[in-house]
């Protein structure tokens, strides 16, 4: 079975200035052709923009509905605190991964997109993971700014290690431990990746780690999402001309990587990296 990354979801109060963030100052691109598939009439219509993240990954903002899964009849609602999707080629065998690790899961189908078949269930940190398998080929799209990594900062880094491995297909990659930097953050951290080499980063909650560094940003309390960039000063000058602070953490936790921090207009913390092969 072939598992990787698609999208993240925001769900919030406040579309249109997350979509303008993302477009204006990301430089992420907005898909018309995918809001044109919607299912509206399934229990959620409402306002919800698709932007392309490089590859064939996407960020998806949606209106935030409390009381989604009183509408579908499912106990996961997906559209409260967002959620993380990947895609399979063979759902039915997810479904038995599933079912073998004792992982309920609220069984959607063809529920949003069409020709979307979707199912939701939590992580053993309460997070929302969506899976989806779709009968098409993936895309490709070729930008300066691609979807990299989620992070999950958590005080159950086994247990969570293990859920993403052994239930979702990830593999885990320990050759990333010898290249990482432990002079500001030294918790345990383990690294997994999908088909695609795109990456989830389990790490040791943290909250201190913004009075270690000296930065008001600090990613490892409620985790992060990280783009990968191929030029990291002309973003650092598109934030500054948008009034968007952040921190300049440098080469701070992986050996080559250039990262910065700061937050989305809903608080979402995000990463910007260059990576210097």
């Amino acid at each position: 079975m072939k598992t990787t990354i698609h999208h993240q979801n925001f769900s919030t109060n406040n579309v249109e200035e997350m979509a303008a963030f993302y477009k204006k100052v990301l430089g992420l691109e907005e898909s018309k052709e995918i809001s044109g598939e919607r299912i509206t009439d399934q229990g959620y219509g409402g306002d919800t923009r698709f932007l392309l993240a490089g590859g064939d990954y996407q960020i998806h903002i949606a209106t935030m509905d409390l009381f989604n899964g009183h509408k579908t009849g499912h106990y996961v609602n997906p559209l409260v605190n967002g959620h993380l999707a990947f895609r399979v080629d063979d759902i039915e065998e997810l479904k038995g991964r599933l079912d073998k690790h004792n992982v309920p899961y609220s069984d959607f189908g063809e529920w949003s997109i069409k020709g979307w078949y979707q199912i939701f269930l939590y992580d053993p940190d309460g997070n929302v993971i969506e899976v989806q398998q779709v009968d098409a080929e993936p895309e490709d799209h070729q930008m300066d700014i691609q979807l990299h990594h989620r992070n999950f900062s958590t005080n159950k880094v086994g247990e969570m290690t293990t859920f993403y491995r052994d239930a979702l297909g990830l593999t885990e990659n320990k050759d990333m431990h010898g290249g990482r930097i432990l002079k500001q953050y030294d918790g345990e951290t383990r690294f997994l990746v999908d088909e695609n080499g795109n990456q989830i980063h389990i790490s040791k909650k943290d909250l201190l780690n913004g009075h270690k560094t000296g930065h008001y940003v600090n990613p490892l309390v409620n985790g992060h999402l990280a783009f990968r960039v191929n030029d990291i000063e002309p973003i650092k000058e598109r934030l500054k001309e948008n009034n968007v602070a952040f921190s300049d953490m440098g080469e701070w936790s992986i050996e080559g990587w250039y990262q910065i921090f700061l937050f989305d207009p809903d608080g979402n913390v995000l990463e910007l990296q260059q990576v210097n092969e």
